[in-house]
Order: C-alpha cells, then sequence, then structure tokens
C-alpha cells in the first residue's frame, strides 16, 4: 500500500517533511518531481536527490531511507506541503492516519494540545496553550474518577475554544466615517486605500493583526448605504454579511455628521471618529456599549480602542492553571460523562 505522512508540525515552518513508503512510491515521486540533470529520479538511485516539484517549481530535496521508503523535504509554507499531498493522493496514494485515542482519554487531549501549540499564531495563544499541557490532561483524570468536577471544566469553555482562533472584527458605518483610515492605524501601515470620497471601499478588505496578544481579522467593509450603483449595492450586501458573521462589529461614526448606523445592525462598540476636525466631538447617545472617541489620521484614542477591543473580546481571564476545554470534540466528549 502507498502512503504518505507529514513528519513535521503542520502549519508554516522553515521546512517540511513528508514521508512516502510503499509499494510504487518510487513511481510516484518521479511523476511529481524532476532531479537536477537530464535524468530520471527513478534512474538516479541516489541517498539525497536535489530538484524541483513539477505542479509547484518548489526547489526540494528527495532522501532515500530504504527500499521504497522516501523522504520530501521542501519549502514549509502550508500551500507548498499541501501541493505535495494533493499530488501524491491523485498518485493513489493514501494519507496515514494518526492511531486512533480514547474519546475521554488524556492521551487524545494532549494530541489536541500539540496540535494546537503548533498552530499558535501568538505568543499569548501558545503560552496558555502550553499551560494546558500541564493542567488539562490531569483534569481529565479527575473528571473520569469524578464526573461531579464537570462543572469546573465547562465553565470556561467559551473561553477555551476561541482565544487560539483569530476573532473576526468588522468596522461598518456610512460612507467615509473613516473605516479605512481607523483599520491602518490599528495595523500600523497603509493597508486599506483611503480618499475623500465616499464610497471608496467597495468590497471587504480582510487583515490579520494581534491586540493585546490575541489574533484577530480586521475586516474593513464598504459603507452602509443605499444606492443605485451595482458594484456598491454588492459591497454593501458583503458588508452585511460580515457583519453577521462577526465576532465583535465596531460601529464608526463621523463627529463632524453623526449620523447614526442601520438601526438593525447592533454593535459591540461605537468608534467616534475625526474628533481632529470637530473636539470636542458632537454629543452621541450609546449608553448600553463602549464609546470611544479617535482621531484615525491623528493617532489620537488607537490605544484606548485596542484596549476596548480585548476587554469586549475576552470580558473576563480565567484564572491560572484552569482547565480549559480547547475544542468542540473535547467538549462533546467532557458532556458525555453525563450521558
Amino acid at each position: 500500500m502507498l502512503t504518505y505522512q507529514q513528519l513535521t508540525s503542520p502549519g508554516r515552518g522553515a521546512i517540511a517533511v513528508v514521508s512516502v513508503q510503499g509499494t510504487g512510491a518510487s513511481t510516484a515521486i518521479d511523476a511529481c518531481f524532476t532531479p537536477v540533470g537530464s535524468r530520471g529520479f527513478k534512474d538516479l538511485k541516489k541517498q539525497l536527490t536535489y530538484g524541483h516539484w513539477n505542479s509547484t517549481g518548489e526547489d526540494l530535496i528527495v532522501v532515500h531511507n530504504g527500499q521504497q521508503s522516501y523522504e520530501i523535504h521542501s519549502h514549509g509554507s502550508e500551500a507548498a506541503v499541501a501541493a505535495i499531498k494533493s499530488d501524491l493522493s491523485r498518485l493513489g496514494a493514501a494519507a496515514e492516519q494518526p492511531p486512533a485515542l480514547p474519546a475521554l482519554g488524556p492521551e487524545r487531549f494532549r494530541f489536541d494540545i500539540e496540535d494546537l501549540i503548533s498552530r499558535s499564531l501568538t505568543r499569548r495563544t501558545a503560552e496558555l496553550l502550553l499551560e494546558q499541557w500541564h493542567v488539562l490532561p490531569p483534569a481529565i483524570e479527575r473528571l473520569k474518577r469524578d464526573p461531579l468536577t464537570l462543572p469546573s471544566l465547562l465553565q470556561w469553555s467559551d473561553f477555551g475554544m476561541r482565544f487560539h482562533r483569530r476573532q473576526s472584527i468588522v468596522f461598518c458605518g456610512q460612507p467615509n466615517a473613516g473605516k479605512s483610515s481607523l483599520t491602518n492605524a490599528i495595523l500600523g501601515f497603509h493597508r486599506a486605500i483611503v480618499t475623500p470620497i465616499a464610497g471608496t471601499t467597495r468590497d471587504v478588505l480582510k487583515h490579520h493583526s494581534v491586540i493585546d496578544g490575541w489574533p484577530v481579522e480586521l475586516s474593513d467593509t464598504a459603507g452602509l448605504r443605499e444606492s443605485e450603483n451595482q458594484i456598491e449595492q454588492i459591497g454593501v450586501a458583503k458588508a452585511r454579511q460580515q457583519i453577521d458573521n462577526a465576532d465583535l462589529v465596531i460601529a464608526v461614526v463621523d463627529a463632524t455628521d453623526p449620523v447614526p448606523w442601520d438601526s438593525s445592525i447592533v454593535p459591540n462598540i461605537v468608534v467616534i471618529n475625526k474628533t481632529d476636525v470637530i473636539d470636542p466631538p458632537v454629543p452621541f447617545a450609546q449608553s448600553d456599549v463602549p464609546l470611544v472617541s479617535v482621531s484615525a489620521t491623528q493617532g489620537r484614542g488607537i490605544e484606548q480602542l485596542l484596549a476596548t477591543i480585548s476587554k469586549t473580546l475576552y470580558p473576563q481571564l480565567p484564572p491560572a492553571n484552569q482547565p480549559l476545554v480547547l475544542t468542540e470534540s473535547q467538549l462533546a466528549a467532557v458532556r458525555s460523562v453525563d450521558d
């Protein structure tokens, strides 16, 4: 049987190693890999062979470990590894599956934590996951002995399943309120195009960033208004879709023209922008959510906004060494003790 397996951790890295073994391994590699020189891979009989992967053009090395056993050492990008796996699958190779582990066993929870650590997006999330390596498996052992410990595990399950994933933050509001300028101010560089012309942003622009150690995805959306322009209408429809699926919605209001946002949208934070133009800004009553005044172009109020975003995403943090359920499958496993 022809199989392949990624030996390095998932996610981006400097290099990645994919093993290929079984009947037909050399034939499969020969179909996908071209060595440097005029001879084909199957004719070289070398332990180390340098060349490129045909479908991507990536330079890589193939290591011959023994009869019908090889390792492909490639660039560590996820796209490069995915292409290698896809090509091998197309030629009939099957992915080796990890051994089955008990759903409610410490080994399975350690396996999950290792996987999440390897894909950590920030130092803060990695440190929290490493803490779970030490505290979560013993908590699972206690749960198996005493189901009454279940409530303490479930108490922080929402936080545990969220903190290591990018949280979606969507900026919405009227055209020319300064959503793109605000996005640029948070990112620290000019990523979104900014002009005085209302309706400049026609599509959803997504940007990955970190706020207070938490991974986030910022979405700069088209201004919400009625328009006869078909392209702008599409942009507004996409904006509403992003708002519906967001973890956090920030309504941006122009201090010089404080028109409220669409009443169908319930924001988590309201930002009054352009306070460099009018100071103090026109009063804007919104008592039930945090209200932050900023000048995106001058950088005023951005630190306060970042702190407000962090506090709104995670109003409370678990105490040190609190075991956390980290995935949906873990949550189902621990809840099974009540069945």
